[in-house]
């Protein structure tokens, strides 16, 4: 939520409170209209009916009859191994998709040029202006008809410390 601007945040605080009242005034509502169609039992009478008729049609043990005679094992099967499949197939994007964010690097990668990196950004020409020194003592000169540009602080060094020969 913090990139959300502050009219959208207050608006967000305004309107979860609107919404949970309003499902709970919902729900009032319907429990007072229910108790107050039927305020004589009907109700109840009704749903202890429907729970009585659906305890005589249906058992609680017959999905486990069912299972043992085998009516319905291999669908739970195919159920179970599909969605074992679909766990390791999960785990197996996760893996990769941490091991590509570690691969990735974006800030922190930073190391010294090589020769042919030197060579590839035109440093080493026998003419032009020497912008510094790599690790073997050899000068880098940035040759051609470019220009270059020197940034330091005031009374740091720029008119003495820079020589284009």
């Amino acid at each position: 939520m913090s990139n959300l601007t502050k009219e959208q945040k207050t608006a967000i605080k305004v309107f979860i409170p609107i919404v949970v009242f309003g499902i709970y005034a919902l729900s009032v509502c319907v429990l007072i209209a229910m108790l107050s169609d039927l305020g004589n039992g009907n109700v109840f009478t009704k749903l202890n009916n429907a729970i009585q008729f659906i305890q005589s049609r249906y058992s609680l043990t017959l999905p486990f009859k069912a299972i043992g005679q085998g009516f319905i094992l291999e669908p739970i099967l195919a159920f179970l191994m599909t969605t074992i499949f679909l766990v390791f197939v999960g785990f197996a994007l996760h893996i990769g998709a941490k091991q590509a964010k570690k691969q990735r690097e974006i800030f922190g990668k930073a190391e010294w040029s090589g020769e042919a990196e030197i060579r590839k950004n035109g440093l080493r020409d026998t003419k032009g202006i020497i912008v510094g020194k790599d690790n073997k003592g050899k000068f880098l000169i940035f040759g051609g008809q470019q220009f270059a540009s020197v940034g330091a602080p005031t009374r740091s060094g720029k008119g003495v410390g820079i020589v284009i020969p």
